[in-house]
């Protein structure tokens, strides 16, 4: 079974792991981060990409539980009755997506199903996770980040006329993006409510992206 698989890989600390977070909202625009400069590999440009980050062994469970607490304070987000259901303490990469979102993002997420498995090799895994948002407000600028902001799937941030190819998003990102819609029919999903958990959280966010000229 293709779950049991992808669980089997999420829990092989043989395995360096790249966690990620897929955020949609019911406008059908999908949330990225721009990372700096300073927080990319030496010789590799910054750009946009779904918020998310290398994950701890499992071993490392509790460690990055704190973490996420601590950031939850810093956040002023509130642990709502209920919220231990949401987050899935004995899996380090889906602690991992969680964690890092809230971090580069100031969303608590929710992970709503398994993760879509790119880029493997015998020694590195990269997954997207489906997720929506529990509660927190967007933060544009972080340690590792300069800017996040939702963009429509066929407005995804390019080169710019300069050439400057850290204003784009990495060529990867854009082919994953485009095969998560179609391998989660998100199209059907905005309808049906199974997003649009996040609209909430968006609207007033939406208000001051479109006074700023930004994604739209």
């Amino acid at each position: 079974m293709e779950e049991q698989r992808v669980l089997d890989i999420e829990l092989d600390d043989t395995i360096h792991k790249t966690a990620k977070c897929f955020i949609m909202d019911s406008y059908g625009r999908v949330l990225l981060v721009h990372e700096k400069p300073d927080a990319r590999p030496k010789g590799k440009p910054a750009g946009w990409g779904p918020a998310g980050g290398s994950v701890m062994p499992q071993e490392k469970l509790d460690l990055i539980f704190g973490e996420i607490l601590k950031l939850m304070e810093e956040n002023q987000i509130l642990q709502e009755e209920g919220f231990m259901i949401h987050v899935p303490r004995n899996i380090a990469p889906r602690l991992a997506a969680i964690r890092e979102t809230l971090e580069e993002t100031g969303y608590l997420v929710k992970i709503v199903g398994p993760p879509i498995e790119f880029e493997k090799t015998y020694n590195h895994a990269y997954l997207l996770y489906p997720c929506v948002i529990l509660a927190g407000q967007l933060r544009k600028r972080t340690t590792e980040t300069d800017d996040a902001a939702w963009f429509f799937t066929d407005r995804l941030p390019a080169v710019d006329v300069d050439g400057d190819e850290s204003m784009a998003i990495y060529p990867k990102n854009r082919q994953y993006i485009k095969e998560a819609i179609v391998r989660w029919n998100l199209g059907q999903k905005i309808d049906d409510g199974i997003v649009a958990r996040n609209m909430g959280y968006v609207e007033e966010e939406n208000a001051t992206v479109l006074q700023a000229g930004g994604a739209t």
